[in-house]
């Protein structure tokens, strides 16, 4: 049975690669079809400056959310994966198609050679798939890592930048009147702010507080960052004290 799992999990990925693959040839096609439609006597590069060109890639990737019953945006980075993997990582596309990794490692690989040069991708590509398929993708995403900043240091200096300024706080609906509150923050910045709450929630505890330290952190949260003075909790009201400094 456990053989059974780890072919299945190769067939898989190789019907994810096909997927890749798919994806990434219906866009090139959606674009071809509309360069042939340029006029003769319109200059090659304007044609491919204008706003009609966003517009047909723009077309390729709402066709392949409809067809997927997808939201734009899910289907829209998925589709931009695909893109970016056949053309920048093709020894990895086709690592995926032959079941040997995972798509998912293949996406660490596309992420963490974002800023890398095109002329050192293919060599650290190679390296680290050489022992991608032993490695989690976590442990992966560190090797890669590793790889890219022995052969240029700006890429990695450059992918901290626009991690930065990637930062945001989102939320979505969960089901049953509850919602997930997501923040990505720089990681001495998300340090502080949990130790903030954790410190407030532990000093919130009492005995015969029968609340997890989940969900005691849940409600630091809310008392920390409401605008309201008290968090009521059922039919009880708690005034906000001060956040305990955390050691």
């Amino acid at each position: 049975m456990l053989a059974r799992i780890g072919v299945l999990e190769r067939q898989i990925a190789m019907v994810q690669g096909e997927q890749v693959l798919a994806m990434a040839e219906w866009v090139a096609d959606s674009l071809d079809r509309h360069e042939a439609e340029r006029p003769a006597w319109v200059d090659p590069q304007t044609w491919e400056q204008s706003q009609e060109l966003d517009f047909a890639e723009r077309s390729a990737y709402a066709e392949v959310a409809l067809e997927l019953g997808l939201a734009d945006r899910t289907s829209d980075h998925r589709v931009h994966v695909a893109v970016e993997l056949t053309r920048r990582l093709p020894a990895s596309v086709a690592a995926v198609c032959a079941g040997r990794i995972t798509l998912a490692k293949a996406r660490v690989i596309l992420e963490e050679t974002a800023e890398l040069d095109a002329e050192l991708l293919e060599g650290v590509e190679a390296g680290v798939l050489g022992k991608a398929e032993g490695l989690t993708p976590a442990n992966l995403r560190r090797a890669t890592r590793r790889a890219v900043a022995r052969l240029d240091a700006n890429a990695v200096a450059k992918r901290r930048a626009k991690a930065i300024a990637q930062r945001s706080v989102k939320m979505w609906e969960i089901g049953d009147g509850m919602s997930a509150l997501e923040a990505t923050l720089p990681t001495p910045v998300a340090q502080a702010a949990f130790a903030v709450i954790d410190a407030t929630a532990h000093q919130a505890i009492t005995p015969g507080d029968e609340r997890s330290i989940d969900a005691a952190r849940a409600d630091a949260l809310v008392d920390l960052s409401a605008s309201r003075p008290t968090w009521h909790r059922g039919s009880a009201t708690r005034s906000r004290s001060s956040p305990p400094t955390p050691t």
